[in-house]
């Protein structure tokens, strides 16, 4: 049996997490002293938006306790509802694929180490841990994710009077406060996307997202921070609005809601909310006419069609060279400053991996394509594209994004050869030739 674990030490010895139980990684920077808890938690800390607890991962089932002045790892695992904990180790070594051992001698403590690996690089026995029974055994809170939508102190008031309801998502762009109905929200995302051209301009429109396997549209609202994503569906079609801050979901009384009498446009109605007027959006407005374009409902379906018999392809940059990779790999693009990373002391024998992250629960070296192409770069990377490809994941740093393009087959050229290679072909945009990155390629390295 096989699996997919992160290696680490804990007074030299090494054990690992199965990553399954893992949500993310991180160095720890600082953290809160805190009492009143099993002696095997050190304190709090905060992450990004997260709030959770530390734990001495050496001290819940042995005697001894972490150097605590020297730097620490931060292995963040969760149980099935989701609850967070902060497990403490001196250093991340690496992630690695591993099999099942069958040692001569029981090498388990507690209960808490449940399985025993072997490395297959040294054929080192590796116990894994599961502390999961041992926190709950010795009554350690969890912590669960902090909420986007609960980000101010505003607070719903009920009427005295009992009157129906709907419930509403209220948020600002710019000075003005809007609002949607929470029905139609799928989700709330921080900002930390790229937000691609598109090939055609269109009106109303600032670009698209590749959010895990869809690009969706983004709308233009005129915010000037664009902290936030609010994400609308309705009937399978969904569209993105940029918004400066998400507040709160809140309860606005039916029979006040101002309605236009007018046809609806991007605003249906206006609501007085504790003493500021409230435009409440017109979700179809948005998800029906997210393309905002002229052409009539007939050519814009031709359109449609004609863009499915299309391939979609990202184009990125690797210092002033161009690169493309086709879009039904890739998941998710962020920048790379609003990731966590571990850095690790067996990193420097791989100079094709830049550090180790967790993506949506999935452990992966970031790798840096540069040095895998060849490529001199003075640029600092800025990007991350994780992609995925037969099941397997994988994710690269590149300079910056240019745009996502839709090619016909005839403008996609194929390499021959039987022997895999990290270039696969080339694309034929505006009359200029892109090499084609073979994700498979990128996968199986990983």
């Amino acid at each position: 049996m096989r699996a997919s674990v992160i290696e680490f030490k804990l007074f030299e010895e090494t054990y690992c997490f199965n990553t399954n139980h893992i949500s993310y990684v991180f160095e720890l920077e600082d953290f809160n002293p805190t009492y009143g808890f099993h002696e095997a938690v050190k304190g709090i800390t905060k992450y990004n938006h997260d709030v959770m607890l530390l734990i001495d991962t050496a001290k819940l089932y042995s005697d001894k306790s972490l150097n605590m002045e020297e730097g620490k790892s931060v292995i963040v695992i969760h149980d099935t509802a989701g609850m967070r904990y902060g497990m403490l180790v001196d250093e991340i070594v690496k992630l690695e694929e591993v099999e099942t051992a069958n040692p001569s001698v029981d090498l388990s403590t507690e209960d808490m180490i449940i399985n025993h690996y072997k490395d297959p690089s040294d054929g080192i026995i590796i116990n894994e841990i599961f502390p999961l029974p041992l926190l709950e055994k010795y009554n350690i809170p969890a912590m669960s994710p902090l909420q986007l939508t609960k980000r101010d102190n505003t607070q719903s008031t009920k009427s005295q009077i009992q009157t129906k309801t709907a419930n509403y998502l209220l948020f600002q762009v710019n000075e003005k406060f809007y609002a949607v109905a929470s029905k139609y929200i799928k989700e709330v995302l921080e900002n930390e996307f790229h937000i691609f051209e598109l090939e055609d301009e269109v009106k109303g429109i600032k670009g698209a997202i590749a959010l895990r396997e869809e690009v969706i549209q983004v709308v233009d609202l005129q915010a000037k921070k664009g902290e936030d994503l609010v994400l609308l569906e309705y009937k399978g079609a969904k569209v993105a609005l940029e918004v400066d801050a998400v507040y709160d979901i809140e309860d606005f009384t039916i029979s006040l809601i101002e309605y236009l009498d007018k046809e609806k446009g991007d605003i249906e109605a206006f609501y007085n909310h504790k003493g500021d007027v409230i435009a409440i959006l017109n979700p179809h407005y948005f998800l029906q006419h997210k393309t905002l374009s002229t052409e009539s409902n007939e050519t814009a379906s031709t359109s449609q069609q004609e863009r499915k018999e299309m391939q979609e392809y990202l184009i990125f940059y690797i210092e002033t060279k161009k690169y493309s990779i086709a879009m039904k790999a890739v998941r998710q693009v962020v920048e790379s400053d609003a990731i966590s990373k571990t850095q690790s002391s067996a990193l420097g024998k791989e100079r094709d991996i830049a550090y180790l992250t967790t993506w949506n629960k999935h452990a992966l070296s970031i790798l840096k394509l540069d040095n895998m192409l060849q490529v001199t770069t003075k640029k600092e990377d800025t990007q991350i594209i994780f992609i995925e490809s037969d099941g397997c994941y994988g994710a690269f740093l590149v300079d910056e994004i240019e745009n996502i393009v839709y090619l016909d087959t005839s403008e996609i050229s194929q390499i021959t050869s039987k022997e895999e290679s990290i270039i696969s072909g080339a694309i034929l945009y505006e009359e200029e030739v892109i090499a084609k990155i073979n994700e498979k390629f990128l996968v199986g390295v990983v």
